[in-house]
């Protein structure tokens, strides 16, 4: 085991795993017969970031599922709980940054070698690295986005509006957990506020499955890591507000949702799926 650390200072531990040399022997000759590549990553990806993942070495679950995107939707205190969970483990999520295998594939692409990169990962870490052809699978954690309406905003507003509205929440504190939350439970989680979307009252979760390539903004052509940092520090640069911010100032802007049964219903696919999957 070699330990690392959390974004926050916590000790993670995390296996130590040298890979078979006959496998990075293939992999070489693998690349050396091709131009170009399609990457596709996921939380191991992250580990050594201090971002914690879901399975172990074999495939086993090492903590709780994922909460799915119909109880999401249709229940407002699982919603409750996943942004009261939210809530905490930004605060160190947010703090991530690249690591080694994060900057080594933003190389390659730079290089001409990766041709797309698809993750699994909810982090932003390859964009912070300096990836630009990137597509978030799951969505993103910095940025939030309502179910109804669409409108996207950053994290930051979106983070201090829920930090204004539940100040009994602020100061507690738990492990983050792999998708940016807390291992935060056994609490009433009824009683935490959640905030509807600013401009039509929709439910607001974090930025939905990515629809296609994102092309980032931070580098230039061929830059490399140049828009490397945190994400919460990039974020906080790029943060439109949307609604949240001026509601911050003003004291006016979308309906507040408690997390009651009474809560408005909102109009959702059918499918059942995880909110993010691993």
């Amino acid at each position: 085991m070699s330990i690392v650390r959390d974004p926050a200072g916590r000790r993670l531990a995390v296996p130590e795993v040298e890979p078979p040399a006959a496998d990075i022997a293939a992999l070489r000759a693998f690349l050396d017969r091709h131009e170009r590549v399609f990457v596709l990553t996921g939380a191991g990806c992250s580990t050594e970031s201090g971002i914690p993942d879901y399975r172990g070495l074999d495939g086993e679950w090492k903590r709780q599922r994922p909460i799915e995107y119909q109880p999401f939707v249709r229940d407002p205190v699982m919603r409750a709980r996943y942004w009261a969970r939210s809530l905490i483990g930004w605060r160190s999520f947010g703090r991530a940054e690249p690591n080694d295998a994060h900057r080594a594939l933003a190389e390659a692409e730079r290089r001409g070698l990766v041709g797309l990169l698809v993750t699994q990962n909810v982090d932003g870490l390859h964009q912070a690295a300096g990836s630009r052809r990137v597509v978030d699978l799951h969505g993103r954690l910095d940025r939030v986005a309502c179910l109804a309406c669409r409108q996207t905003t950053g994290r930051a507003g979106w983070q201090q509006h829920l930090s204004t509205l539940n100040r009994d929440w602020v100061g507690l504190d738990a492990p983050v957990a792999p998708d940016g939350d807390a291992d935060l439970d056994g609490l009433d989680f009824s009683t935490f506020v959640v905030p509807a979307c600013p401009r039509c009252g929709g439910v607001v979760k974090a930025q939905p499955d990515d629809e296609g390539v994102s092309e980032s903004d931070e580098t230039e052509e061929g830059g490399g890591a140049a828009g490397e940092g945190s994400v919460a520090a990039r974020q906080q640069e790029q943060d439109e507000g949307a609604g949240y911010g001026e509601q911050r100032e003003s004291g006016e802007g979308g309906e507040v949702h408690r997390a009651t049964p009474q809560s408005k219903k909102m109009t959702s696919p059918t499918r059942a799926r995880p909110m993010y999957r691993r």
